[in-house]
């Protein structure tokens, strides 16, 4: 499966109650995290 950055909104939209609405700049940031990186950042939400 390839991550996008629309698969990974998702994943997030469905692992919490809300979720802000990154700006670009915030959105190429978060995508260029490796995927485990941000699994691991969003264990503790």
């Amino acid at each position: 499966m390839t991550t996008t950055l629309s698969n990974i909104f998702f994943i997030i939209c469905m692992t919490t109650e809300s979720i802000p609405k990154f700006t670009d700049p915030a959105a190429n940031l978060w995508a260029a995290i490796p995927p485990d990186a941000r699994k691991k950042l969003l264990s503790n939400v």
